[in-house]
């Protein structure tokens, strides 16, 4: 078996740090976008040789860890205040509030002078001269801003040299937030509790403001848009979140909901990513996942520290208020979303539940810092975040990377949409 293959019978996803130890994943062919065989109801794989005892949530897993991220810096303003928008403008974070609606300030007034100038009495004469017209503003080195409106988001361009008119306010898809562009810390501080190898540290840049959604995709969500219903835990109920459903699954549930909105197809017809410009629904980069999961936190989860760094389960505190795991979901049973505390972007179930597929490909990390990173886009193995019911705390972190084979339907593995605005 080669470095990093999911073992069938493991139920959990295998982390980075053991890979790493066993030389790394070798170069695969690119996805081609059809489905293979239904994978098993593995959870985030081990290396174990024997695969684990069915059902066995206890066994250490991958190399995961919260980032001790910085997050972008919020202004004077507080909660409603505006941040720097890496593609130049100025953009508004989500709302704190528990429901995760946009904050409904303004970002930014329009900079443009609405006062005109003062009468030339020496060019106009006696009567002067009329107020000026309002003097344009120069687009230096964007060419797209947004800023946040009552309910949504608004956008301007570059038009020539000069930003054109802010157009209008457009609603943010029920049951998304918000998140505007920063900087951040990704990786896990070296004496970080159950820190494993590969989660070095490094500044990520990420440029486009994302409408993110609050929740996993839930089994009536996925229903709805592709009228069938897969979920291995079809008891837990509609509110329970979707899982058992492969990479190619999760792009195709995009391509639908992208269509029933009128919106562009963000996967070919090969399932190849059509990039991070585009305007459809689509699964978040591995590093904007950690991003809006950390919302400005910079502890193992956005309630604070791992307080049970131990590669087995125990509890923890902090993650009690957070997620499901496997100290407080003794059958290992996924529950309804939202049934923990939301971060401070207004996002439920980071931590635990189901794991969250990602866009990105397995592999280290790259050196130094980076700006919009996507990771090997041909990657079989597809890295997942978060943890799931079962998990013990450690996997549940923030910085924590795992990976699953895109071609398995896990009873623990699910998603979160993201929208690029």
């Amino acid at each position: 078996m080669r470095p990093g293959a999911i073992v069938a019978a493991h139920r959990h996803p295998v982390v980075l740090s053991v890979a790493l130890a066993l030389g790394g994943c070798p170069a695969v062919p690119p996805f081609a976008g059809g489905d293979a065989a239904a994978g098993t109801d593995a959870r985030p794989q081990t290396t174990d040789a024997q695969g684990g005892a069915p059902g066995d949530a206890r066994a250490p897993e991958g190399d995961r860890g919260p980032i001790g991220g910085e997050a972008p810096r919020p202004d004077a303003a507080g909660p409603g205040g505006m941040l720097a928008d890496a593609t130049g403008g100025v953009a508004n974070r989500p709302d704190l509030g528990a429901g995760g609606a946009a904050d409904a300030q303004t970002a930014t007034p329009d900079a443009r002078n609405t006062g005109g100038a003062p009468a030339d009495a020496a060019a106009g004469g006696a009567g002067g001269t009329p107020p000026d017209a309002a003097a344009p503003e120069v687009c230096r080195n964007a060419t797209r801003e947004h800023r946040a409106c009552a309910g949504g988001d608004q956008v301007r361009t570059c038009q020539g040299a000069v930003w054109g008119d802010w157009g209008p306010c457009e609603a943010l898809p029920e049951g998304y937030v918000r998140v505007a562009p920063g900087q951040f810390q990704m990786g896990s501080p070296e004496d970080e509790a159950g820190r494993e190898v590969g989660e070095v540290r490094h500044r990520v840049t990420l440029t486009r403001t994302l409408a993110v959604k609050t929740t996993e995709v839930t089994q009536a969500e996925w229903t709805a848009v592709m009228q069938s219903r897969p979920a291995a835990w079809g008891n837990c109920g509609a509110t329970c979140p979707v899982e058992s459903v492969s990479f190619a699954d999760m792009k195709a549930w995009c391509n639908a909901a992208s269509e029933a909105a009128g919106l562009p197809h963000c996967y070919d017809a090969q399932g190849a990513f059509r990039g991070l410009d585009c305007r459809g629904y689509r699964l978040p980069t591995e590093a904007e996942w950690e991003y809006f999961a950390r919302a400005g936190s910079a502890t193992a989860y956005h309630t604070g520290d791992c307080l049970y760094g131990v590669h087995q389960c125990g509890a923890d505190a902090n993650l009690d208020q957070a997620g499901w795991y496997c100290q407080n979901t003794p059958d290992d049973a996924p529950r309804p979303v939202a049934g923990r505390e939301a971060n401070a972007w207004g996002l439920y179930d980071v931590h635990g539940n189901v794991w969250e597929m990602t866009q990105d490909g397995f592999g280290e990390y790259p050196g130094g810092d980076r700006t919009d990173p996507i990771g090997a886009p041909a990657a079989t193995d597809r890295l997942v975040r978060g943890g799931g019911a079962g998990s013990a705390p450690w996997k549940c972190r923030a910085a924590t990377r795992s990976y699953f084979d895109a071609a398995v339907r896990d009873r623990y593995l699910g998603f979160r949409p993201v929208r690029t605005l």
